[in-house]
């Protein structure tokens, strides 16, 4: 779990490769307005690339686990299944 700011990136998955000792991130990012994501609204809001080179910085940050939801979201993954969607 991190913290993005910015909130383009939206979802990231590691991806481990059998024969290599390294990882690949994949990560799908978009647009910070989430209105894009609401039916009907979606069909009516201009489409827009979003463009990288743009945007600047992108900024990650470890939660503040003094916080009381980030402790039930790792409370969560570490009863692994379904909890975490529930």
């Amino acid at each position: 779990m991190v913290v993005h700011p910015q909130s383009v990136v939206h979802g990231a998955v590691e991806l481990a490769r059998r024969r290599a000792a390294r990882a690949s991130l994949a990560c799908g990012h978009a647009h910070p307005d989430r209105r894009r994501a609401l039916p009907p609204r979606r069909a009516e809001l201009p489409w827009q690339r979003l463009d990288l080179a743009t945007l600047g910085r992108l900024e990650f940050f470890a939660p503040d686990t003094s916080v009381s939801l980030a402790r039930l979201a790792y409370a969560a993954f570490a009863r692994g299944g379904t909890a975490p969607a529930r």
